[in-house]
């Protein structure tokens, strides 16, 4: 018996510590990021507090879709919902006025 508990309580800390390295989604890692965006050619993002966001560019667009984040490696992906989602780096400027993701640089609209 001991030896159950002992092998359920290592699997809980396996799945934890998986959690925790592979990527958050939620407050702390959308903080940098949240507001209105826009970039040159017209590609508009807007990215809540709960890690949710509306893209919509010249080939794609969602509502509400789901964001995850792995801070470690600097990336985001967001759920297009098509299976064609892809990690992409994202970055933001210290001011917070620029953003990048992937290829493309967005501008900060509006002050929130």
């Amino acid at each position: 018996m001991t030896r159950n508990v002992i092998s359920v309580l290592l699997v809980a800390v396996m799945v934890v510590a998986l959690g925790l390295g592979c990527g958050a989604s939620g407050e702390n890692a959308a903080k940098p990021y949240v507001g209105d965006w826009k970039a040159a050619d017209g590609t508009t993002w807007t990215i809540r507090l709960d890690a949710t966001c509306d893209y919509k560019s010249a080939k794609r667009s969602v509502t509400n879709a789901p964001m995850t984040w792995d801070p470690s490696q600097g990336t985001a992906i967001i759920d297009f919902g098509d299976g064609k989602d892809e990690w992409k780096k994202i970055s933001v400027d210290e001011s917070r006025t620029t953003l990048t993701f992937g290829e493309t640089t967005f501008k900060k609209v509006g002050t929130n």
